[in-house]
């Protein structure tokens, strides 16, 4: 078993994009002070680290019309980061499970603690707090059509690596 709070397959938006909106598919995981993405679940580096500090945030969002899709911010970085889930089960899941962390980092910080990661131990945040993907409500992402929309209705996500 890892020490992730959750993980599994989410889309992310491409921050390269810029005129043309491009969807991964990429393993995310959750851990007690960042939101990592891998391109492949067997990777031993991340494509991104996202840190979940006191000044991060994650929402809901229909930006630009995609379903599914939520945003975590963080001053820490230079971009928003959109991602989308495969169903509103998944969408909540992710939202609450980075929020309770999130949480927990601010209180930690305004009760005078360390955000720093070794200060923010897995049992601290508490995963029976957070579901795991792998056992509830995870998977695979649902591939677009031919017609290049995806099978839910959701705006067409270009494969390939970033």
């Amino acid at each position: 078993m890892s020490s992730y709070l959750k993980e599994g397959v989410l889309t992310k938006r491409s921050a390269s994009a810029k005129l043309i909106t491009n969807w991964r598919k990429r393993y995310f995981a959750l851990t007690p002070t960042e939101l990592l993405y891998f391109e492949k679940k067997d990777d031993a580096e991340p494509g991104r680290r996202t840190p979940l500090g006191p000044d991060a945030s994650v929402s809901r969002t229909n930006d630009r019309g995609y379903k599914l899709c939520f945003v975590v911010k963080s001053t820490s970085t230079a971009e928003p980061f959109y991602i989308q889930a495969a169903s509103e089960d998944e969408l909540n899941e992710w939202v609450d499970a980075i929020g309770k962390v999130v949480g927990k980092i601010e209180d930690l910080a305004k009760d005078g603690g360390a955000t720093e990661p070794e200060a923010a131990k897995v049992d601290e945040v508490g995963k029976e707090d957070v579901v795991d993907a792998e056992t509830e409500g995870g998977g695979e992402v649902d591939a677009p059509t031919a017609s290049g929309d995806a099978t839910d209705g959701t705006p067409s996500m270009n494969e390939g690596s970033e």
